[in-house]
């Protein structure tokens, strides 16, 4: 229902591919565990052939998401992030890219201690483009409001 417009081929390779085994499966895991957040993120994008953003780590003690962006040719990126509970504040960060990969980090906002959960949405776009930015979602709980 989240993604209508997706066939049921798109729905399933999305699920294989956020497998933590879906670079090498084999005859006895498959593709692994499934992460169904990073399936969801999967399919929110619309394929972009200048770039690639991968989301590694996301530490929530220190409030910074690791990622890598592969680009073709250097290019500069505009990364804008909030949490779902504070929609209205909003950062950007303007990331400059050589060619090949690139390691970053990106501070977000704090989350609210108090919180049971939260969301961080990541809008990513290349500077000066029209196109549509793509979209992650990356989920945090609260292990002490379990």
């Amino acid at each position: 229902q989240a993604f209508p417009n997706k066939s049921a081929f798109e729905i399933m390779d999305a699920i294989r591919m956020s497998g933590d085994r879906a670079t090498a499966p084999d005859n006895s895991l498959g593709y692994g565990l499934t992460d169904m957040l990073k399936a969801y993120n999967y399919l929110l994008q619309k394929p972009n052939e200048k770039f690639t953003f991968d989301i590694k780590k996301y530490d929530i003690t220190k409030n910074v998401i690791q990622v890598t962006i592969t680009v073709k040719e250097p290019m500069v990126l505009l990364v804008t992030h909030n949490l779902k509970s504070d929609p209205q504040k909003f950062k950007v960060k303007k990331i400059k890219l050589k060619t090949d990969g690139n390691n970053v980090a990106i501070k977000t906002s704090k989350i609210n201690k108090k919180a049971k959960y939260d969301f961080v949405e990541l809008k990513v776009q290349e500077e000066g483009s029209s196109n549509q930015p793509l979209k992650y979602v990356i989920g945090y709980e609260n292990p002490k409001k379990k």
